[in-house]
């Protein structure tokens, strides 16, 4: 299919990443979102030189990655974005029950003089949210998405189950399962929410109309289709899991 930038929107949230303004509400507006949005690469530097082109493609894994490297804006936040012109890195914080993350992010700052606010634009997903992470209802240890998103961290925990072994993720402040894997009979069966943005999928070389890219917590199918929840299973070999 050519190029959906409703479906590339709504993967980016679907909202301008400075004043909130939604594509929905535009459209609802004045029948269009055309030339009311854009996407800003916040590190110049890594925008493709190809970019022109590539955004005008077919959905791909190529298309992803580059928009991966931006944020939605409306074109009223993007114009004050490039004219204020406030580019910077940032270190921030979070606490949760006595531990805390640091992520350092390159942004772009928007001054309001009126409000008296400043707004952080980042590239990617702040990486502070807090999760409870359990074996066989063991005592609970709490890790934060920075620690999931380190390579090879939830290949390492599964790599070190056993038979009857049950390891969870729970969100730590609504306590809702997002990740399980269970061991059974030398299967590791895992299921997780869609939600739960540490496990990838790329199905594009699957057979045309069933090809899906599974990323950031969200399923964007071949045919334009965007999904946000739901849960996916699949089962993992534990002789061959190594």
């Amino acid at each position: 299919m050519a190029v959906d930038k409703a479906q590339l929107y709504k993967y980016k949230g679907n909202v301008c990443s400075c004043c909130g303004k939604s594509v929905e509400e535009m459209i609802e507006r004045y029948g269009t979102f055309n030339r009311l949005f854009d996407l800003h690469h916040v590190v110049p530097s890594k925008k493709s030189d190809n970019y022109e082109n590539l955004i005008r493609q077919n959905l791909s894994t190529a298309q992803l990655d580059e928009v991966d490297k931006c944020v939605l804006l409306c074109k009223e936040c993007h114009g004050i974005l490039h004219a204020q012109n406030h580019q910077t890195r940032a270190v921030l914080s979070f606490t949760y029950k006595g531990q805390s993350r640091s992520q350092e992010v390159d942004c772009w700052l928007i001054k309001d003089n009126i409000d008296k606010t400043i707004k952080l634009i980042y590239e990617g997903d702040l990486l502070l949210e807090p999760y409870i992470e359990t074996l066989n209802d063991s005592e609970e240890k709490i890790i934060f998405s920075i620690d999931l998103n380190n390579n090879g961290y939830l290949v390492d925990k599964l790599k070190l189950l056993k038979e009857g072994d049950i390891y969870l993720i729970k969100n730590a402040l609504s306590n809702k399962v997002l990740f399980s894997a269970e061991y059974s009979n030398y299967l590791i069966k895992i299921k997780h929410e869609v939600e739960f943005k540490h496990v990838t999928l790329d199905a594009s070389k699957a057979k045309k109309g069933t090809r899906i890219w599974y990323r950031n917590g969200v399923i964007l199918h071949e045919n334009g289709e965007i999904q946000y929840d739901g849960n996916i299973t699949f089962c993992l070999d534990a002789t061959k899991f190594s």
